[in-house]
């Protein structure tokens, strides 16, 4: 393991700690991307774990505290943000959202907001939601639109009950479209492939369970197979 990795991870471990999730997922990403680089896939599949971690607590403090289902595009990126300055889950809609996404997260990220983004394109003639997956091909997922009452406006605490009712549409949006994308990743055959396929997803659905431990299998995988090759 090189010694930046090492110092990436003893660093994340410490963040992970002491509770500080938003610095050891930029930690772990760090150390992952040059674990990818360093083809040193053992260390690749362990930094996942605390990754994992760092992007579940995201997500969970982002769904109690504020949601938006549906935002248009907006050349003040920084008026989609959570209105408590600090956590919530925004579901960008309209034809353009898709480039607000890089944006919307670098900005998060400099303000240490605690943010969880999805995309979606609304059918007019069905009434429908088609979550989509940047940078994924053709991968999308439709879905039912949530209620009308809480569709395009932030929903906070003061709202405990449709606080929960738009957390759960989220989370569960989140969910199908994890498993949608891991649907269609390449064949364990073909592992570098299915790896960097995987990676990107987690740019995309970083907070689904499933899609971190088949990347961390697959990186065993492709571990396994240098070891057998030497």
């Amino acid at each position: 393991m090189s010694d930046d990795i090492t110092n990436l991870m003893s660093s994340a471990s410490e963040a992970l700690a002491t509770m500080r999730y938003l610095e050891c997922e930029r930690l772990c990403a760090r150390a992952l991307r040059q674990a990818q680089h360093e083809d040193n896939w053992i260390e690749f599949s362990r930094i996942l774990l605390p990754l994992q971690e760092s992007r579940r607590q995201r997500r969970l403090l982002a769904a109690d505290t504020a949601v938006r289902l549906g935002a248009s595009v907006s050349s003040q990126r920084d008026q989609l943000l959570p209105p408590l300055g600090s956590a919530g889950c925004l579901l960008l809609t309209g034809h353009d959202a898709m480039h607000d996404v890089q944006p919307l997260l670098k900005i998060a990220d400099e303000r240490s907001l605690f943010l969880e983004l999805l995309v979606a394109g609304i059918d007019s003639t069905k009434g429908d939601w088609n979550l989509i997956a940047p940078g994924l091909g053709s991968v999308d997922c439709p879905m039912e639109a949530p209620p009308h009452e809480l569709q395009n406006h932030w929903i906070t605490a003061a709202r405990k009950s449709d606080l929960a009712r738009a957390a759960a549409w989220f989370l569960e949006a989140s969910e199908r479209l994890g498993d949608r994308v891991l649907d269609a990743a390449p064949t364990m055959k073909r592992a570098r492939e299915r790896a960097d396929y995987l990676l990107r997803a987690l740019d995309v659905v970083r907070d689904h369970e499933l899609l971190h431990q088949h990347l961390a299998e697959t990186a065993v995988e492709l571990a396994r197979r240098a070891y057998h090759s030497l």
